[in-house]
């Protein structure tokens, strides 16, 4: 019964023209969040082909068109390094962190807050053509802006509260005695040339905006599951 099936069979087609590509508009205005949200994400990216039962090999892009499309079996893609984007003028490392009283802590981090103000700000005006993505970004700067408030609430915390500074300051402390020591496990060091241990910005954000509930067991965001939209290498 075999000779009735066939199993894992390629099949490559190539068109000088190119072959038309069409936008990915699933999700973007159901129900599901992320669904939304990865439209709105994704909403520049084309497709060629989609396959069913099968896959389709990436698309390569030649003098501005896909000339071939082949179907695989087993598709793999490899996912680019995200790299952090510097904030001018924010203090990331580690040990300095652990140095630093009230005021020299708010002069470190506070540049972070307000670059991701600039960033929410930008982001409002990014023209997107449709309603159902402005819709989803709306829903989504609404949020960055709530997370904007906690963060600068972290910080606020800071500055009033002894107790919470000195475990702050030990925090930091902490985190770099175990990243040194862990570094001494790799076989590739990251510290080395005098680089020392410091945090993306995206979780010194994390670790602000989370300081007043964690101090106060009442605090209202303890009952919040909501993620930080924060930007990365690129968007």
């Amino acid at each position: 019964r075999d000779t009735q099936f066939v199993f894992q069979v390629r099949m490559a087609l190539h068109y000088e023209r190119g072959f038309v590509c069409r936008p990915n508009r699933r999700g973007e205005d159901g129900s599901d969040e992320d669904q939304r949200v990865l439209a709105l994400t994704f909403r520049d990216r084309m497709e060629w082909a989609v396959g069913h039962n099968t896959s389709v090999e990436r698309p390569v892009l030649e003098a501005g068109k896909v000339t071939r499309l082949k179907t695989t079996q087993l598709p793999c893609f490899e996912v680019p390094r995200v790299e952090p984007r510097p904030v001018p003028d924010v203090t990331t490392g580690m040990a300095d962190l652990a140095k630093l009283d009230a005021k020299g802590l708010a002069n470190a981090l506070s540049p972070l807050v307000e670059a991701y103000g600039k960033w929410i700000d930008g982001q409002r005006y990014v023209q997107l053509g449709r309603d159902s993505l402005e819709k989803t970004r709306a829903d989504l700067m609404n949020k960055a802006e709530r997370a904007k408030a906690r963060i600068q609430a972290g910080l606020d915390l800071l500055a009033s509260n002894p107790q919470i500074l000195r475990a702050f300051q030990l925090a930091n402390q902490a985190m770099h005695v175990a990243a040194l020591q862990a570094d001494k496990s790799r076989e590739d060091p990251r510290y080395t040339g005098g680089a020392l241990p410091e945090w993306r910005p995206f979780q010194l954000a994390f670790l602000l905006m989370n300081l007043p509930s964690l101090s106060d067991a009442a605090h209202e965001d303890r009952k919040l599951a909501e993620l930080i939209y924060f930007p990365t290498g690129g968007g």
